[in-house]
């Protein structure tokens, strides 16, 4: 059944199992395991003639040591009560529960809420099963999987929107397929919820769905967990009795409200915790002073060299579950895991900055290309990557830092500089491959800053092109690229050699620009190389025009 009903009467043993998470231990045997549980009830020393009988009786405020406890448990033998709950003692925690007795007791950890307690006590002898699961400390998701399993009789599956499996249940008893213990195992639904049309079914109902289950699959009952209309994640539950499926839904129905408490709780600690990585990253990166306690609380080991790798997506999302970034960020987190001893990472603006302990390029580089395809593949989106050089030490992580950066920036702006077509076409690059376009930029970017290139000739170059939308400063920087050869320029620009010569003439008559002058050319060049994102248009010949 999917909640206790008179069918199957509520025990306490079924009461300890969803408590389980909150006890220190019990005395009690077998045949009192199995006494039924009528009702639960907070003790109050001032009302002696409460009625115990079938009753769990709260003992607040009791040390489990003391002589008022043995009283009030020897009454509660007398009233035939089922047991008896008390919080440890706060001198011997682990020597505070007394022996076997007449009447089972339960020792309760410290720090147990005795709310929760008797809320979750209360939902289950009232057959309440979103009370039931109050008692479940807040967040627990693994907790609160388990005790949900228990209410519903079935494995239970707590999914978040990116298809990470956030809580599991564990009882025994229970049938699970192959397809719950791959994803448990992994952590992970094998395809993103924003891919699998199952998924998207779920998230756009407005009940618990039923699927009836294959030769391959065990069925099931699902529900999306929402707060504020906001898709959370889903709730998922392996009933292989289909006549119980409508019990099932409706019990989904009146628990997802407390799961989506306890999913928002657990993202905003979660959310708290990606708030202290990142702070402790950026120490790490920016402030060389405070590096060594950053990396300790990062677990960073000291001694070894690290390697720093910025990824960025390039593509916007489409997904309106999914901040794309974070997604990102787990599918980094996930593939480093296997891929370096020790490392941490963070979102750093609109960046994924990983540090990873290793110094072999080649299995950096590796690992880098790879997790760019694995994005295209998870997330549907294309991202870009650009990794620094190996520090030797932890302070020298900001240099590697600010290489990662330079180098992803390559990848996401294009170059007016002649690089491979394997650098151009790639979407990881490590800062050594583009460092000498990275040099040139930089210094284009001085000779722009300290107004070198103000009204210049290239500065007029540039300016009758844009207003002609004409081809001289192309034929320029490619005749300067190929080394002043007339015959190479006009098969790269696949016009007659003469009308390369014709443009030559025209812009050292109409410019100024002695071409056969060495630092001429080399300012002309440089000028040109450096325009960054600003990449000259290609022009080729037009119909018809003769190619040398």
């Amino acid at each position: 059944m999917a909640v206790p009903s008179a069918a199957t009467p509520l025990t306490l043993r079924r009461c300890l199992r969803v408590l389980e998470a909150q006890l220190r231990s019990f005395s009690a045997d077998p045949e009192q395991l199995g006494a039924p549980v009528a009702g639960v009830i907070a003790y109050d020393p001032a009302d002696p003639e409460t009625f115990l009988e079938g009753q769990i009786v709260l003992a607040i405020g009791y040390d489990p040591g003391s002589e008022a406890f043995f009283e009030l448990a020897e009454r509660a033998t007398r009233a035939r009560a089922t047991a008896v709950l008390v919080k440890e003692g706060p001198d011997r925690p682990e020597h505070s529960l007394p022996g076997a007795g007449p009447i089972p007791v339960l020792l309760l950890t410290r720090n147990a809420d005795w709310g929760g307690v008797l809320a979750v006590l209360r939902g289950l002898t009232a057959h309440d099963g979103a009370a039931s699961t109050s008692g479940v400390p807040l967040g627990d998701l693994f907790g609160l999987a388990h005790a949900l399993a228990e209410l519903a009789g079935g494995a239970v599956s707590l999914v978040d929107y990116l298809g990470r499996v956030v809580g599991y249940s564990t009882l025994p008893g229970q049938a699970i397929d192959d397809m719950r213990r791959q994803s448990t195992l992994a952590l992970q639904e094998p395809t993103p919820p924003s891919e699998n049309p199952t998924y998207r079914r779920v998230y756009q109902s407005v009940g618990a769905l039923s699927f009836p289950g294959s030769a391959q699959q065990l069925p099931r009952v699902a529900i999306a967990i929402r707060a504020d209309g906001e898709p959370l994640g889903a709730i998922w539950v392996i009933k292989t009795d289909v006549a119980e499926h409508p019990s099932t839904q409706a019990f989904l129905a009146a628990v997802e409200p407390l799961v989506a408490l306890h999913m928002v709780h657990a993202r905003q600690a979660g959310a708290d915790s990606e708030l202290r990585k990142t702070h402790l990253l950026r120490t790490l990166l920016e402030d060389p002073g405070h590096s060594s306690p950053a990396s300790e609380q990062l677990g960073l080991v000291h001694g070894q060299p690290h390697t720093v790798i910025a990824f960025a997506l390039r593509d916007h999302s489409r997904d309106p579950f999914v901040g794309p970034e974070r997604r990102l960020l787990h599918l980094v987190r996930v593939s480093a895991e296997t891929a370096f001893p020790r490392s941490a990472s963070a979102l750093l603006g609109s960046m994924v900055v990983l540090v990873g302990q290793g110094a072999d390029d080649a299995a950096i580089g590796y690992f880098t290309a790879r997790t760019v395809q694995l994005t295209s593949q998870a997330i549907g989106l294309r991202a870009s990557a650009g990794i620094g050089r190996v520090a030797q030490t932890l302070p020298a992580l900001g240099d590697s830092y600010r290489q990662a950066i330079l180098a992803l920036r390559t990848r996401q702006k294009p170059l007016a500089i002649g690089a491979s077509a394997h650098e151009a076409a790639a979407d990881s690059v490590s800062f050594d491959e583009v460092r000498t376009q990275l040099g040139l930029l930089a210094a284009g970017e001085a000779i722009r800053q300290g107004g070198y290139s103000d009204d210049d000739a290239i500065t007029a170059l540039l300016a009758e092109d844009e207003r002609t939308d004409g081809p001289l400063s192309q034929t320029l920087l490619t005749f300067l690229n190929q080394h002043g050869s007339i015959r190479h320029t006009a098969e790269e620009l696949r016009v007659h050699q003469n009308t390369v010569r014709y443009r030559l003439d025209r812009i050292s008559a109409d410019f100024g620009i002695r071409l056969d002058q060495p630092l001429d050319r080399l300012w002309a060049w440089l000028r040109l190389v450096t325009l960054g994102e600003r990449a000259l248009p290609r022009r080729h010949a037009e119909p018809g025009e003769p190619i040398a």
